[in-house]
């Protein structure tokens, strides 16, 4: 009988590393579709309906900038 390790492929290491460094810069994984809970949270912030707030988290996705590098004044970079 051979013995099974738990060793993982050179890909997966190099892709979880990848995946590590860009956390620890900030980079946050979020769905493509907010949760319920995300939508209320995102209305009640901006004191606007629900709809609009679901539009909005999605049209942040579709705008793909993480290569922006200005931050607005109050603002900080996740």
């Amino acid at each position: 009988m051979g013995s099974k390790t738990n060793r993982l492929s050179p890909n997966l290491e190099m892709a979880l590393a990848e995946l590590e460094e860009q956390v620890d810069l900030g980079v946050k994984f979020v769905p493509m579709q907010p949760s319920l809970a995300m939508i209320q949270a995102g209305a009640r912030a901006g004191g606007i309906d629900e709809a609009l707030a679901a539009k909005i988290y999605r049209a942040m996705l579709e705008a793909d900038t993480l290569d922006d590098t200005e931050v607005f004044p109050g603002m900080r970079a996740n």
